[in-house]
């Protein structure tokens, strides 16, 4: 299946650095095993896969957003404590608490969607 990208993850997805992504998935068609195709500009004529993997499980989430400080964050309902949500936030890419929050600016219920086997 295709996960679609902002450009800004391309690299950091190829570096290693961006291990999950984060998606409502209310037809729950993400599971292990699945294929994942990355791509940018997807359903445009600049559609770009520019890696691919395998789905390496999913966990739910629930992020309590906030515009300043570390966010509520639960993963298959525990509560991660601020040290697992820093770390959480640099595995999804992100180079600060600041931009993550601004990113996620409201209350996101969703899954992980892992392409290692990493968990939390």
């Amino acid at each position: 299946m295709i996960l679609a990208f902002k450009p800004i993850f391309v690299d950091k997805i190829n570096k290693g650095i961006k291990i999950h992504t984060f998606r409502e998935d209310s037809k729950d068609r993400w599971h292990p095993s699945r294929e994942i195709q990355m791509a940018t500009g997807v359903r445009t004529k600049n559609y770009n896969q520019f890696n691919e993997g395998i789905c390496g499980g999913t966990q739910r989430i629930i992020i309590y957003a906030t515009l300043v400080g570390c966010p509520t964050v639960v993963v298959d309902n525990r509560t991660l404590d601020p040290t697992e949500t820093l770390q959480l936030i640099k595995n999804d890419g992100f180079d600060s608490l600041e931009d993550f929050n601004e990113w996620f600016n409201e209350d996101f219920d969703g899954k992980i969607i892992h392409w290692t086997h990493f968990k939390y």
